[in-house]
């Protein structure tokens, strides 16, 4: 049986689903070149991310390499629905298979595996490359919501030959690749905060990399109901009223911060007027 932090968690993961979705379909209708448009903004939100997880790893002293960064997620939240299949993991080299996925799930659940693709395809090198400064190489070939795909596999190398001289040092402590087993390091308690910003980064991206286009109303208020139907249907069945402080546990999209940009507090008082709270 899930406990309560675990099943906030997921609901922040599936509402931050549901807020890619709706904005991609909103992109892909009113943008001219629907498909480049949404694979920009995905790498511009990974790049926001990629960043901050880079930012908070030197902040807190820890080297820049793909053991760290897959171990210690400080703007990422892994969903504990989340199960993937370790084949290596060292400071420089990360082979993963995705077998469930909660992104992916939603996506097939809302008809927005074309979306969702988008996704999976642009955003994990973006990430990562905006982590590692533009050194690591990522592969992803094959993606859960490709029908034909039963998995993600993703293969990510970050080598100590690729750096200038010398500079190898804030990054690895030594050439050989030492295999370790992933032991993720988050507390749930951490999974709103965490996602509240995720879901700004991705507002941000959005409203950034595609200002001057005119956001389809239609578009936007069908995400909205969605959302908040999904919200309402999950309060239900956690037996616990839909107010404020279920949504600011519950729904990644929160427009609290006063530096939150414009798109984020029309969608934000949009939810807040559709679930009358």
């Amino acid at each position: 049986m899930n406990r309560i932090f675990e099943l906030e968690a997921q609901n922040l993961q599936d509402t931050w689903s549901i807020l890619y979705l709706f904005l991609s379909k909103a992109l892909l209708q009113a943008h001219p070149d629907g498909e480049s448009a949404l694979r920009a903004v995905v790498r511009c939100y990974g790049g926001y991310i990629g960043a901050s997880e880079r930012e908070e790893h030197r902040k807190a002293g820890k080297k820049i390499n793909l053991a760290n960064f897959y171990t210690y997620p400080c703007t990422r939240f892994y969903d504990p629905r989340f199960y993937v299949y370790q084949q290596q993991l060292n400071e420089q080299v990360a082979l993963f298979d995705v077998i469930r996925c909660p992104f992916a799930r939603m996506m097939k659940l809302c008809n927005g595996e074309a979306e969702g693709k988008v996704f999976c395809e642009e955003y994990t090198a973006a990430c990562i490359e905006a982590y590692t400064e533009k050194i690591a190489q990522v592969n992803v070939s094959e993606v859960l919501t490709e029908l034909r795909d039963t998995h993600c596999r993703i293969a990510s190398y970050y080598r100590p030959g690729n750096f200038g001289a010398g500079w190898q040092k804030d990054s690895f402590n030594s050439f050989a690749e030492e295999p370790i087993t992933a032991e993720l390091h988050q507390e749930l308690n951490q999974a709103s905060v965490i996602w509240h910003r995720s879901a700004e980064y991705l507002v941000q991206a959005f409203s950034r990399c595609e200002a001057n286009i005119g956001w389809p109303e239609e578009a936007l208020s069908a995400g909205i109901e969605m959302l908040a139907s999904f919200l309402k249907m999950r309060a239900s069945s956690m037996e616990q009223p839909m107010d404020l402080d279920f949504l600011s546990r519950n729904c990644a999209l929160n427009a609290s911060d006063p530096e939150a940009v414009p798109l984020s507090k029309q969608l934000y008082q949009k939810l807040l007027a559709v679930l009358k709270l």
